[in-house]
């Protein structure tokens, strides 16, 4: 679902609600509607905090999504089965693991190549899925790796994070969205499992 930009908390744990309730919009104590309800201009600030309070129309098209949410996960279910049913043989290919309670919703579907059994690197193999007219990308590029970051992060903090760079060298996001049709899905994971057999390590 979209607000077109921003996004809601949703949570049952009262001391979350209050935190969010007091640094999500600058640190009011009562937000404008509200002063002018009570006929009162004075507020108070007891917190540095953010502006992160998105507008009206945002909120009241997120309110209209909102009733067609289980039908957008249905439908990613239903393309997330697709691409499991056909990943989970391929050795080389490694896949989310969903673990109860929590419910994945599949926002966004990535695997991770094992890039050293392939004769091919993760930049190729996404070519080769935008010759087949499949657009795949890579959520996310490491904090550590960006510029602004560079500084912050050392090079002994950097080695102890080998797990996320080995993830990253191999992490791959395949299309999925609630307008991507079955077919489209079965194709997709054809296509991911021809490039495999092509490019992977003969033993």
């Amino acid at each position: 679902m979209t607000t077109a930009e921003g996004g809601a908390i949703v949570t049952n744990n009262k001391e979350i609600y209050q935190f969010v309730g007091k640094y999500y919009y600058h640190g009011f104590d009562r937000e404008a509607w509200l002063r002018h309800k009570k006929s009162s201009w004075e507020y108070n600030i007891g917190a540095i905090g953010f502006k992160y309070n998105m507008s009206d129309l945002s909120a009241a098209l997120g309110i209209c999504q909102l009733k067609k949410l289980d039908s957008f996960i249905e439908k990613r279910k239903a393309i997330a089965d697709i691409y499991n049913d056909c990943f989970k043989s391929i050795e080389i290919i490694r896949l989310q693991q969903e673990r109860y309670p929590v419910k994945n919703v599949y926002h966004l579907y990535p695997i991770v190549i094992n890039i050293k059994k392939m004769r091919i690197t993760r930049a190729r193999f996404i070519e080769e899925l935008k010759k087949k007219n499949i657009i795949a990308s890579v959520h996310y590029i490491p904090i550590y790796r960006h510029t602004a970051y560079k500084k912050i992060f050392t090079e002994t903090d950097i080695k102890d994070l080998k797990e996320t760079e080995n993830i990253y060298q191999g992490l791959i996001t395949l299309p999925i969205y609630p307008l991507l049709s079955l077919d489209k899905a079965k194709y997709v994971a054809k296509s991911v499992e021809t490039i495999v057999e092509k490019y992977k390590k003969k033993i």
